[in-house]
C-alpha cells in the first residue's frame, strides 16, 4: 500500500467512497452525494490549506483522508 497527495484524477475514486458514507452511514454531516466537480471545488483534492491524499492498494484507491492544519469549525 502506498499513500500519496490526491490529484484531480482521484475525484472520481474518492466520489464513489464518500458518496457510500454519504448514503448509508452516519460518519459525515453531509445528506446529499457528492459530485466529482464538487469534490474539486471542495477541500478533498489539490488543496494547499487542506490537502487529500489517498491510500492506493495495488492499482487502486482503497480510501482517503484530509489534512486540517490549524483552526477547523468543527469540534
Amino acid at each position: 500500500m502506498k499513500i500519496r497527495k490526491a490529484t484531480t484524477d482521484d475525484a472520481p475514486a474518492i466520489r464513489a467512497i464518500y458518496n457510500y458514507y454519504i448514503e448509508y452511514t452516519a460518519a459525515t454531516f453531509e445528506t446529499i452525494p457528492v459530485s466529482v466537480s464538487g469534490l474539486i471545488d471542495y477541500e478533498f483534492v489539490c488543496k494547499d490549506e487542506m490537502p487529500g491524499f489517498i491510500l492506493c492498494k495495488d492499482f487502486y484507491v482503497a480510501g482517503f483522508f484530509v489534512y486540517l492544519a490549524g483552526e477547523f469549525p468543527y469540534r
